[in-house]
């Protein structure tokens, strides 16, 4: 996913930005998004091995790259380009949706172990002694998704830059989970097929919403 799928966009949406196009922009900066999302898990989740260098660096520079970018896009030229017809308050309840349902999801799992004295399934399966993913979703992705939310409720310039954004960082991940769990359930490592139609689903309705 990240080399025949993200990198071409990476590379496509930096040509056309460089060219002046805002919708590239702002796909690109989503891009970086999902990039620091996934190399945060990767430089912290996955077990040492011969690619961690590379880890560090794709992470560092998304990271820096999408702190420049969202200092780059302005506002104010982003909320003129979409019509007064944007789904503005769709986008707005997708958004909310996937933030409480899945804040709502991952502090049960993790109330519910604390409760049990148990760590979570996720934890005990990798052998880690943490999940990032969690705390990736509480403390950085979710509420970014409720202050777009608010934002593009209120109509706020802000909310039409992080809309687009966000909403290519949700796209990127489910793509990349529906992958994933494709790939598990070819391997025999699971027959739970219903993660990947639920992510298929939010991918395709953000999608759908985004163009």
């Amino acid at each position: 996913v990240d080399l025949f799928l993200v990198l071409p966009i990476l590379v496509l949406t930096t040509i056309f930005a460089r060219r002046g196009s805002l919708r590239a922009a702002l796909i690109w900066t989503g891009t970086l998004g999902f990039l620091s999302y996934n190399f945060m898990i990767y430089a912290f989740d996955v077990h040492f091995n011969p690619l961690f260098l590379a880890y560090c660096a794709v992470l560092g520079l998304s990271f820096y790259g999408l702190i420049a970018a969202l200092g780059y896009l302005a506002p104010d030229e982003a909320a003129k380009t979409f019509s007064p017809h944007a789904p503005r308050i769709p986008i707005a309840a997708v958004f909310l949706f996937i933030a409480v349902s899945s804040a709502w999801r991952e502090v049960w799992e993790i109330v519910a172990a604390i409760r049990s004295g148990q760590r979570p399934p996720g934890i005990v399966e990798t052998g880690q002694f943490t999940d990032p993913i969690h705390v990736l979703d509480l403390c950085f992705l979710l509420p970014a998704l409720v202050i777009a939310a608010v934002l593009l409720l209120r109509r706020r310039d802000k909310g039409f830059v992080l809309a687009p954004v966000l909403s290519m960082v949700l796209i990127l991940i489910s793509i990349e989970v529906v992958t994933i769990i494709l790939v598990m359930i070819h391997r025999g490592l699971t027959t739970d097929y219903r993660p990947a139609v639920s992510f298929g689903v939010a991918g395709a309705l953000v999608t759908a919403l985004l163009i």
